[in-house]
């Protein structure tokens, strides 16, 4: 019998806890808790689901506008806002997927960003917000990003 999990929506200025301090005081931590974050997400074995996604950045598109992205068998197969339904407009190959988010954080901590403050769901270990600053007195080198709702079973609910 398949598992259903959902959770509910919330926003990154909701006034969360995020887990992590400075990178430089950090990188130990953040490093264990994504990778506790990652096995438990993987512990569920989910490749199909679908998640709702906010990016906080300054960077291309209109991705501060929260997005529907469904993904089977590990592949994301749409993408659109929920707003209006319309198609994000990028290559389907380069939308985001929960393992892609994981991989996101890793890098950051690859690259010793500044500061990396992350939260990810207790139960499934999907990072439901993260916010990194690379360079301390940069301008522009953000970006943030929140998983408002993630759904196993709706994805082939809809086939």
């Amino acid at each position: 019998m398949r598992s259903r999990f959902r959770r509910g929506t919330w926003s990154l200025a909701s006034g969360l806890v995020f887990v992590a301090a400075a990178c430089s005081s950090a990188v130990g931590p953040e490093l264990e808790s994504l990778e506790s974050a990652r096995a438990r997400w993987e512990r569920e074995g989910f490749t199909s689901y679908t998640f709702v996604m906010q990016r906080f950045c300054f960077c291309g598109h209109d991705l501060h506008r929260p997005v529907r992205i469904d993904v089977l068998d590990g592949n994301v197969i749409a993408a659109a806002y929920v707003d209006d339904g319309e198609p994000l407009g990028i290559p389907l190959d380069e939308v985001d997927t929960i393992e892609s988010l994981f991989d996101e954080v890793q890098a950051a901590i690859d690259r010793e960003a500044h500061q990396i403050l992350a939260e990810y769901d207790a139960g499934l270990g999907y990072p439901r917000s993260v916010s990194i600053d690379f360079i301390l007195e940069a301008i522009d080198d953000e970006m943030a990003f929140s998983v408002l709702d993630v759904d196993a079973l709706a994805l082939p609910l809809r086939r």
